[in-house]
């Protein structure tokens, strides 16, 4: 996990993640008016959604595939 503190106003989190077949992913959000702990928080919620959606659209393509 990466995080960039900005000059004038909050911080950009960025970090690989991988989906099910070992694919990497690279999520970046930034944060305006959040401490640092909430946003790691709200940040490992957001990088559950996006693999979570990505597992998902996989697994689509791979039903798909064997049908």
């Amino acid at each position: 996990m990466i995080i960039t503190k900005h000059n004038v106003d909050g911080f950009t989190i960025s970090d690989f993640i991988q989906n099910k077949l070992g694919h990497e992913l690279y999520v970046k959000q930034r944060y305006i008016g959040y401490s640092v702990s909430v946003a790691k928080r709200l940040f490992n919620t957001y990088c559950k959604e996006v693999k979570n959606k990505e597992n998902k659209a996989v697994n689509d393509c791979l039903n798909s595939y064997w049908q």
